[in-house]
């Protein structure tokens, strides 16, 4: 339940209490109890969207953007807001960022499948993953 819709609720309680509806109040608080915590657990198991802004610095002309982007697309993950490629060391390694979102458990910490992948790539020399 929302917020505003949990204060309805709780007012509506307390008018009940107040009026001497103590029966009324009681079976409020209980249906609501019940439904929080059900929702709750069903919550918990439902996946949900993450996201994550990871960058990517891989060798000069290994690995392209648009060829990293399109990996992540073909395994489930939508991209956005691909930021440009920046020259960043004597070396010309290409430094590449997404805005990228994925489905997954509630409380799933890791990256996805995709990413730990693509770290371990060749061409890969580096690879951020803030949430």
């Amino acid at each position: 339940m929302t917020a505003a819709a949990t204060l309805w609720f709780v007012t509506v309680m307390g008018l009940c209490f107040g009026g001497g509806q103590v029966g009324l109040g009681l079976a409020g608080f209980v249906l609501a109890l019940v439904t929080l915590t059900t929702l709750k657990r069903v919550e918990i198991h439902k996946s949900r969207q993450h996201g994550a802004d990871p960058r990517i610095t891989v060798t000069s002309e290994v690995l392209k953007q648009e060829e990293i982007a399109s990996l992540l697309i073909h395994n489930g993950l939508t991209t956005t807001e691909a930021t440009p490629s920046s020259d960043n060391s004597p070396e010309l390694n290409r430094a590449h960022g997404w805005k990228i979102r994925w489905r997954g458990k509630h409380e799933d910490p890791n990256p996805p499948h995709t990413i730990q992948e693509m770290a371990a790539h060749p061409a890969v020399i580096k690879l951020e993953f803030p949430r």
